[in-house]
């Protein structure tokens, strides 16, 4: 958790700036700026250029890709243990590796509405967190998925007597 959620947490519990500054460690300042949202003036103009500069480099190349890496894994986390039933695992046996997880469409004809709205594979996450999870997905390993299409005959581009 970090020192915003801490701090919210804390002030909701009737704390004093100063009494959340002891706890977290950090200044009463800085507890109060935290809590209001406070940016200093043109704070923006000094991220713009830190980025422009930051980006350009191969260490700052690296750190995006690592954020990014993180910000969809979380997303991804999120959608799947909403679907899942609360729980991070497959809603037929039980798997738990993110890995080999994914969202199931309960009816079929998942690619037919991934192509018709063009998004990538992580954008159909944030596309379902956008529309507040509509009904009828489910999370479930990709053995079920293959096992749900084999048993709903909808393997169209694979046949059952090839070599």
């Amino acid at each position: 958790m970090n020192n915003r959620h801490k701090a919210l947490e804390l002030r909701l519990q009737k704390m004093t700036y100063q009494e959340i500054a002891d706890q977290i460690g950090i200044s009463r300042q800085r507890v109060h700026q935290i809590l209001t949202g406070y940016r200093p003036p043109r704070w923006w103009e000094n991220k713009k250029a830190y980025k422009k500069r930051h980006s350009k480099t191969d260490v700052g190349k690296s750190q995006n890709r690592q954020y990014q890496r993180r910000y969809r894994n979380n997303i991804k986390i999120l959608v799947l243990t909403h679907y899942g039933n609360g729980k991070l695992r497959c809603c037929k046996c039980g798997f738990k590796d993110i890995r080999a997880l994914s969202i199931d469409h309960i009816e079929g004809g998942g690619g037919k509405h991934k192509i018709s709205m063009k998004l990538k594979s992580d954008g159909f996450y944030r596309w379902l967190v956008a529309n507040k999870y509509p009904e009828g997905y489910q999370t479930l390993c990709m053995n079920c998925q293959w096992i749900k299409r084999h048993e709903n005959n909808e393997l169209h581009k694979i046949s059952d007597n090839c070599a």
